[in-house]
């Protein structure tokens, strides 16, 4: 008798032990589509787990909660949040999901699945997104990189290789960022979402030696691949506080005041540069530029929008263009006066003129006693 009572139970628990299998594997969900909206947060799980399990590592559910909680930096996640972004990719995104009982873990009947938002997103609009990550030439190096790329493989179910058509759409290589620390750039992000004043240690462009800064940080921005931050600097001009633009690779020492900043309305850098499109410059002074282009910078001018304001009055006789515009990037301007060469020609304003000429001796002083 005592040996049917412990066969009867063992038969229980072998069924409870199948039906909790079978529940992993979503069998008791109703095979019927999943709600199709999903919000930003269940995306970004989806996306890690998706990942996770696309490379044939059989991660259980306990290992998918610890690495979306550890990537995402959230506090606590359910077991049955877990399940649920599982039933999604199955039912919603129709993922060939199988739950492996020897190996404890989850993963794809076919090999290369993606998922994407088959009925919110179109084939073309797929292609076009990932476009998007052979535009990212700028936030290479970044960890800001790593996230939007994840995020366009989530939405588009696209991955960009060698035979795909969207390989023919390049970019120029550009010179990238050295990498940053995750520790400060989980500093500026945080400071950046909850308006929150930090503090560091900066060495400028023009000024070597450390100084200490305590900043508003309103946009962050690329600068030819550098990361940068337009703020406003407490302690800029004598403690007078002022707007400003830092490097992220120059920030060390980074501490979070334990205080916010109301975010002004007015906050775009582009307002700031009084119409012009030169780059990340900006100063006190609006003022009226005149530049005279010959010969081949004829083309280049006339190719973009430099300022919104820009005036083109073309001279054919003299094989010239003049641009006319306000802006108050000056330092930008002469910058890219200097590159077109023998070609440019400064007319105003005549801080420009001057800086133009000193350039232009210091180069001539320099080819006559270093060459």
């Amino acid at each position: 008798m005592n040996d049917m009572i412990w066969h009867c139970i063992f038969v229980k628990i072998l069924i409870i032990r199948l039906l909790y299998e079978e529940y992993l594997k979503g069998a008791f969900m109703e095979k019927k589509d999943t709600p199709k909206h999903t919000n930003y947060k269940q995306m970004q799980r989806l996306a890690i787990i998706h990942e996770m399990i696309k490379s044939d590592k059989y991660p259980s559910r306990e290992e998918l909660i610890r690495t979306v909680v550890a990537r995402l930096r959230c506090d606590v996640l359910s077991p049955r949040t877990i399940q649920r972004d599982l039933d999604v990719l199955r039912y919603s995104f129709h993922a060939p999901m199988e739950y492996n009982r020897s190996k404890d873990g989850y993963y794809y009947t076919e090999p290369g699945f993606e998922i994407g938002f088959q009925d919110g997103i179109t084939e073309e609009q797929a292609f076009y997104l990932s476009i998007c990550k052979r535009l990212m030439e700028g936030l290479k190096g970044t960890p800001m990189a790593a996230k939007i790329n994840d995020v366009i493989n989530f939405l588009s179910g696209y991955s960009v290789g060698d035979n795909s058509f969207a390989s023919r759409i390049g970019t120029l290589p550009k010179p990238y960022t050295a990498s940053i620390p995750q520790e400060n750039w989980d500093a500026v992000m945080d400071a950046l979402k909850f308006n929150r004043i930090i503090e560091f240690d900066y060495t400028g462009r023009y000024k070597k030696e450390k100084t200490h800064r305590r900043i508003w940080p309103y946009q962050f921005m690329l600068n030819d691949g550098t990361p940068m931050l337009f703020a406003y600097d407490e302690l800029a001009a004598g403690g007078k506080g002022g707007e400003r633009l830092f490097v992220l690779n120059r920030m060390e020492n980074i501490k979070d005041t334990g205080k916010t900043f109301k975010l002004p309305e007015n906050y775009d850098f582009a307002s700031r540069c009084r119409g012009g499109r030169f780059g990340m410059f900006i100063s006190d002074y609006c003022e009226e530029y005149e530049i005279e282009l010959y010969h081949d910078a004829r083309y280049l001018v006339r190719e973009c929008v430099w300022a919104d304001d820009q005036v083109l009055i073309e001279n054919d006789e003299k094989d010239c263009t003049t641009i006319k515009f306000t802006s108050a990037q000056y330092l930008k301007v002469l910058e890219w006066v200097l590159a077109r060469g023998d070609c440019a020609i400064p007319r105003k304003p005549e801080r420009l003129v001057n800086l133009w000429k000193y350039s232009i001796t210091n180069m001539k002083w320099n080819m006559e006693h270093n060459l």
